[in-house]
């Protein structure tokens, strides 16, 4: 398994690639481990309601990550998933979890194995 700091640096490299107005938080106490994603934007009815703008949902669906009014969830179950997943499709997320693997900076992509390595 995955540990959970790592995941969510993953999780937030490759989100916030896409789009910068994302927030990607690490959930707390007794929901420590889930992967909270909320959006930016607002209804004008309450002030921090966090809705995905347009913008946001596009990203979400396009990496396949459901999402409700206001936030979308990766469980602790799910995390391994969506963070391999995500390193594939975003090469600089796949640099990141790549170099703390290796426990150094990795400066190709997941496709190309000779860059990186020495």
């Amino acid at each position: 398994m995955i540990d959970a700091k790592l995941a969510i640096r993953v999780v937030r490299k490759a989100l916030k690639t896409r789009c910068k107005t994302f927030s990607i938080r690490m959930a707390r106490g007794t929901a420590y481990g889930w992967i909270d994603i909320w959006g930016s934007g607002t209804d004008g009815v309450f002030f921090e309601s966090h809705h995905f703008t347009d913008e946001e949902k596009k990203v979400l669906e396009e990496f396949g990550i459901s999402y409700g009014g206001n936030c979308a969830l990766i469980s602790p179950d799910d995390r391994d998933y969506w963070v391999k997943k995500l390193a594939r499709l975003v090469p600089e997320a796949g640099a990141l979890l790549i170099g703390e693997v290796l426990g150094k900076p990795f400066g190709g992509t997941l496709w190309d194995t000779t860059s990186g390595f020495s």
